[in-house]
């Protein structure tokens, strides 16, 4: 998969802040170390959707 410069960028400091290391580290981990819940993921991205003013249909 190719991927743009900007989110390249984007995706190595995620991996840096927030991701467990290691080649089976989850990419997106709770506020306790846990892997999120479907509810919990769902939650943030309708969130972080309505931020940047994607419409209401749009799914990640």
């Amino acid at each position: 998969m190719i991927l743009p410069a900007f989110l390249r960028r984007e995706f190595r400091r995620h991996l840096e802040s927030y991701a467990e290391s290691g080649p089976d580290g989850l990419l997106f981990v709770g506020e306790k170390g846990a892997p999120f819940r479907c509810s919990t993921f769902v939650r943030r991205c309708r969130k972080a959707r309505e931020i940047v003013g994607m419409p209401e249909g749009f799914r990640f």
